[in-house]
């Protein structure tokens, strides 16, 4: 059977661009759009940032300014501002809302973050330390006012809850 365009069209998966900001180990800043898929978790939703880059996947593409794709491995992603409406939720959906706390984070090197972090539990039990031991996802979100900041884990040195 000859391959036809028709053929490649009945396995090509929708994707949406997100523009993100890119922070590198090294401290570079790179900015583009990374391609979201739609969701595993939530039928016909689009996934979030988050779920993106703390899939398995070491590797992912980022649409530069000129519209050239490079493959960037998130193991060198320091963190990553998005939009705050890109980052809905990195806690699977519940009845109440989540607690919520306000953090202090400290990054090697001395960079201080400030923001807020959805606890998954219950309100009467939510605390920041139990929450951070149980996280096993490779970046923490961080809600500021008007972005969400991933944090790659491994890059955190302290972290003061505010509240």
């Amino acid at each position: 059977m000859p391959f036809t365009s028709d053929t490649a069209n009945l396995y090509r998966i929708e994707t949406t661009r997100k523009a993100v900001i890119l922070t590198m180990l090294g401290g570079e800043e790179v900015r583009g759009n990374v391609f979201i898929h739609f969701s595993s978790y939530r039928p016909f939703e689009l996934e979030d940032v988050s779920e993106l880059f703390n899939s398995d996947s070491p590797f992912f593409p980022l649409e530069l300014d000129n519209a050239e794709v490079i493959l960037v491995a998130k193991e060198r992603v320091a963190e990553l501002a998005a939009d705050r409406g890109e980052v809905p939720s990195d806690l699977p959906p519940r009845d109440q809302p989540s607690p919520t706390a306000l953090l202090q984070v400290l990054l090697v090197g001395g960079e201080v973050r400030l923001g807020s972090i959805r606890l998954d539990a219950p309100p009467d039990r939510a605390r920041v330390l139990d929450y951070l031991n149980a996280l096993t996802s490779r970046f923490l979100t961080l809600y500021t006012s008007n972005e969400a900041r991933l944090i790659n884990r491994s890059l955190i040195d302290r972290v003061r809850p505010l509240d």
